[in-house]
């Protein structure tokens, strides 16, 4: 499965809507960006993880959390400028206050905990052949 880029060289914004029970890795339609879901559980949403990270099935029962880790490397010769990460609350989840992100100048925005909504990582510039892992938390109604 491919997630899209939108935009030039110089603005892009790339969109995960994270899935509860799968998730796939993906390349941008151009190359430049690669990016990697994981997801891994969480029983008792303590923040440590019961299981290790995996890209395919995951079954998660109610009351229980899933924490998912997205990293991204920059393949092309150029800086991405002004990179933005959008992740949506999967469907019956709620957000777990819990997003970070590898780099230190990334700005995350994130939803009240408990509540549901856009998580998103910013970076002013993202050089060529960086990356960053970007994760959080939600927990399953």
């Amino acid at each position: 499965m491919q997630y899209p880029f939108a935009g030039s060289h110089a603005y892009r914004w790339l969109w995960l809507f994270a899935p509860l029970y799968f998730a796939t890795p993906s390349q941008a339609e151009d190359g430049q960006l690669d990016a990697h879901l994981e997801q891994a559980i969480d029983l008792d949403c303590d923040h440590i993880l019961d299981g290790p990270y995996q890209s395919s099935g995951l079954h998660v029962e109610p009351g229980h959390c899933v924490n998912f880790r997205l990293t991204v490397i920059n393949r092309g010769t150029e800086s991405v400028k002004n990179l933005e990460i959008h992740e949506n609350t999967p469907a019956f989840t709620v957000y777990q206050h819990s997003a970070t992100c590898s780099i230190s100048d990334c700005v995350i925005i994130e939803p009240d905990t408990g509540g549901i909504g856009v998580i998103k990582a910013m970076l002013d510039t993202f050089g060529p052949e960086q990356s960053l892992e970007f994760s959080f938390t939600v927990k399953v109604d």
